[in-house]
């Protein structure tokens, strides 16, 4: 069982103000799941519940299960192309340079 997802979700749903019952009916999963998934006695859900549960609480399925802590991505690649486009091509060297720097960091290059 994932407590980082059971926490998670408890929290999610408390910063949204609902109750187990409210979240229930909003989201569509039955109150006993929700309650086994916040008290960590059931096992993460299957995919088209997480989706469901991240696109309500507007977070990605990462930041859900514990994966990651940041809670939302907002910029598509359609976006991060605009706004690479529109820089000048010293500031697109800067920011490649920053961007392989921060993912050798991270161990993905």
């Amino acid at each position: 069982m994932n407590s980082k997802f059971s926490q998670r979700m408890k929290e999610l749903r408390k910063e949204r103000g609902l109750t187990q019952d409210e979240l229930s009916k909003l989201s569509g999963i039955s109150f006993p799941t929700i309650s086994r998934y916040e008290n960590g006695q059931r096992d993460e859900p299957k995919l088209t519940i997480l989706k469901t549960l991240a696109n309500y609480f507007d977070v990605t399925i990462d930041y859900l299960v514990g994966d990651t802590d940041i809670k939302e991505t907002n910029f598509t690649s359609d976006e991060i192309g605009r706004i690479f486009n529109n820089l000048d091509d010293d500031d697109k060297r800067i920011l490649m340079d920053l961007a392989k720097t921060l993912l050798k960091k991270e161990g993905k290059v």
